[in-house]
């Protein structure tokens, strides 16, 4: 399976997110793959939980504008420091200043709104790679684990969910960052469980993006069960 795996990656441009080797890749099929302007990434953590959940595959497009990598846009990148691609959430563009004050996301010092929403459920269960969810409560096998869900609204319009528990951890008091020219401002929709651009690359994160390094944009994410 991992032979068919490696030979797929290289025809049709599958990756996998934050895999180790091609070889751990997983993968659906799209019929665009076939015209080489898709890619199909699957993610292997809960950062970008609740649009994107662990082993659910998603499709990008390696066309797109400038003007489609607005704050609230989706892509897939590599890391500017690591030999991986990971998918994140662009808060911020070239320009704006970023701070986050008590668990709120602050975009040129204005907050971004916040309306809180049912809880997001997660089963206490084993993915695909034998890891456990991380539950902000206790939670036993087989339980459901219950995570603070809300609709986060940024200054230019986009909306979409977060979670973001109750517990205060150092990513949520940052200082205020501009963002500089050719990068951009990254965040995972699971506040609590992404090493994102809000941690620089000389203290094991990512800090700004460079335009180059975008790989992919998600015009639309409708996941899909990767095989």
């Amino acid at each position: 399976m991992r032979g068919i795996a490696k030979v797929l990656t290289a025809l049709l441009g599958f990756s996998a997110v934050g895999a180790a080797t091609p070889a751990d890749a997983q993968f659906c099929w799209n019929p665009r793959y076939l015209l080489g302007t898709h890619n199909s990434y699957v993610a292997y953590s809960t950062s970008m939980s609740p649009t994107v959940n662990p082993d659910e595959c998603v499709i990008a497009t390696r066309v797109f504008r400038p003007e489609d990598l607005a704050p609230g846009s989706i892509i897939a990148f590599q890391h500017p420091t690591q030999a991986f691609t990971f998918i994140k959430r662009i808060v911020a563009v070239a320009g704006q200043d970023v701070q986050m004050i008590e668990g709120v996301l602050h975009i040129d010092g204005v907050a971004a709104q916040l309306r809180e929403m049912d809880d997001f459920e997660e089963v206490m269960e084993p993915d695909a790679r034998g890891r456990m969810p991380i539950c902000p409560t206790t939670a036993a096998i087989a339980e459901t684990c219950y995570h603070r869900q809300f609709e986060e609204t940024l200054p230019n319009g986009a909306s979409y969910r977060i979670l973001n528990g109750p517990a205060r951890s150092s990513l949520d008091d940052t200082a205020s960052v501009t963002v500089p020219p050719g990068h951009v401002f990254v965040m995972g929709d699971h506040r609590d469980n992404s090493v994102d651009s809000r941690v620089p690359p000389e203290q094991g994160g990512m800090g700004f993006i460079p335009w180059e390094n975008i790989v992919g944009y998600f015009d639309e994410i409708s996941p899909e069960s990767a095989l």
